[in-house]
């Protein structure tokens, strides 16, 4: 795709509906996740057309530079998100177009506790280089920890086990982007998806 064509196409997506951009974004992040996660990054979204610091409109927060790397320039998911119907199977589409359409209607509700972001930590482990399974699975083992059952209700012994798992979340991301997960826990975990509030 020629910068032109980007363009036109980035142009088309700044006029369409908040449906059929919140559609584009799912399709270009999340559309191999279960719906559950399909449903939290449509909540993120959300969040943030509620959030004065950004804008109040889907399109441009689904647009915002840097924010959503499927419209990022050079993201193989772009060109895939501009032809859905090309590069996926009919019943994904459906799915998608139902989560977005229930998103912005407002008939799905937040499942991820008024997170505003989210990354796929198993697409940054390693950076590039083979990825660390290991690294991932107690990182992994670390936010299932945190984001016990009961809406966060911890024993006194529990929370001696939150401690040390905040410890080795921290411990564990300290040399990865992005910066924030640094010093904010997760608040939900949604397939690979972690959900963070900022």
């Amino acid at each position: 795709m020629t910068p032109e064509q980007r363009e036109e196409a980035m142009q088309l997506l700044r006029n369409t509906t908040p449906k059929e951009i919140l559609f584009r974004l799912l399709f270009g992040e999340c559309r191999g996740q279960p719906i559950e996660a399909q449903v939290g990054v449509g909540s993120v979204v959300r969040n943030r057309t509620r959030d004065s610091r950004w804008s109040d409109t889907w399109q441009a927060v689904c647009l915002q530079p840097k924010q959503f790397s499927c419209f990022n320039p050079g993201d193989p998911n772009f060109e895939k998100l501009m032809d859905p119907d090309s590069h996926e199977a009919p019943e994904v589409i459906r799915q998608l177009k139902w989560v977005a359409s229930g998103v912005v209607d407002g008939l799905l509700l937040d499942n991820v506790a008024g997170a505003n972001h989210y990354y796929d930590f198993s697409v940054i482990v390693g950076q590039g280089q083979e990825r660390d399974l290991a690294r991932l699975s107690r990182y992994l083992k670390a936010v299932n920890l945190i984001l016990t059952p009961n809406s966060h209700i911890f024993t006194s012994q529990d929370a001696n086990d939150k401690t040390a798992a905040c410890d080795l979340i921290h411990t564990l991301v300290k040399d990865l982007p992005p910066r924030w997960d640094e010093e904010v826990l997760p608040v939900a975990r949604k397939g690979r998806l972690i959900f963070f509030r900022l």
